[in-house]
């Protein structure tokens, strides 16, 4: 028996999600798109997870294994401890489908099985349909606070999460997205993935990393409470004004903040830069932490050199200077350690002063 999700994110893109799986238990690591689930519609993209049989005839094989042919990808691959194959028909037009099987050897199998098709996957595809529709992803931290929006953009390991929870409960502000934003030329509209897991980080830790065994079980507790997985309004906001933007790096044997001038050119081609990192490496899992899909985009580049799939990054940078230009920018640079000095120097530059 088939279970079907459906999602509606902000009335931009609808998707589907249709799965075999019965989970009951992490629902939310399963499913990471829990906040954007709503009633069926019509879905842009549909993900199907199970057993498939390909359509692969008549297509092009590049590097024997990625057969290819208008609008059309499929392969079977491997990594680490998985295995999985996956077809994708609309893959640069149109309404989107996708088969997606895999194995994992290891206790994810169990607990979250219909995470790596979604993580691999329709979390980059989906990137690429916003953008079709006119909408650009970031990678970075949001914030609102009186409707207007700010954008901590940075990889891994730089303060983010310690910087939003402070911002949350010290500073006034609500989240719009602690790792992902959607973004337009005027707005920010949030992008929470795993909602449930930021809501328990926000309220129940001091910083990011669930790294002891009682809070690990607190945590497992919290994300299958009923009461917990209740929309929290408080938390996040659906949309702000975008007004400014912080490109935000952590450097060693730095005592302190120190902010510069960063030209438009520059951060469009360091978010641009970033975002191809998720195309490569992201997840909550180390063990599946790999995302295949830019090699995915490669094979399909060198077949159709002249598609959208090909000229995606380049058409991409354009985009974000478009989003960018006008909004209040500059660099920063942190310290290794994250301190209550830090906090306050962050929280006068977000405010202006």
């Amino acid at each position: 028996m088939h279970k079907e999700l459906s999602y509606n994110l902000h009335n931009i893109l609808n998707f589907k999600i249709v799965t075999s799986s019965r989970l009951k238990i992490l629902n939310d690591l399963n499913f990471m798109f829990s906040y954007f689930e709503s009633e069926k519609n019509n879905s842009d993209v549909i993900l199907n997870i199970g057993k498939f049989t390909p359509s692969d005839e008549h297509s092009t094989l590049v590097d024997h294994k990625y057969h290819i042919k208008d609008n059309y990808f499929y392969c079977k691959d491997k990594e680490g401890k998985a295995k999985w194959e996956v077809e994708i028909f609309g893959f640069e037009d149109g309404p989107t489908h996708i088969n997606f099987h895999s194995v994992i050897y290891g206790i994810e199998q169990l607990l979250i099985p219909d995470y790596l098709a979604q993580n691999i996957i329709l979390r980059p595809l989906l990137e690429l349909k916003l953008f079709e529709k006119g909408y650009v992803t970031l990678h970075g931290l949001g914030i609102e606070k009186n409707g207007k929006a700010c954008v901590f953009a940075a990889r891994g390991g730089a303060h983010k999460t310690r910087i939003a929870m402070d911002l949350l409960r010290k500073g006034g502000y609500s989240l719009l997205g602690d790792d992902r934003l959607i973004c337009s030329q005027d707005y920010l509209f949030s992008y929470p993935l795993f909602y449930n897991l930021v809501k328990f980080k926000a309220e129940h830790m001091n910083d990011e990393h669930i790294s002891s065994l009682p809070n690990k079980i607190k945590m497992i507790a919290h994300l299958n409470s009923k009461a917990f997985n209740a929309k929290n309004s408080s938390l996040f906001t659906n949309k702000a004004r975008f007004e400014k933007i912080f490109l935000m790096a952590r450097k060693e044997n730095f005592v302190e903040l120190s902010y510069s001038d960063v030209d438009l050119d520059s951060l469009a081609k360091a978010i641009v830069n970033s975002n191809k990192m998720e195309f490569i490496s992201s997840g909550i899992s180390q063990s599946l932490g790999f995302v295949p899909f830019y090699r995915y985009m490669l094979a399909y580049s060198y077949v159709f050199p002249d598609s959208k799939i090909a000229t995606y990054w380049d058409n991409l940078e354009i985009k974000i200077k478009e989003v960018l230009r006008g909004k209040i920018a500059c660099g920063i640079t942190l310290p290794d350690a994250y301190s209550p000095a830090l906090f306050i120097d962050l929280f006068n530059l977000v405010n202006g002063a």
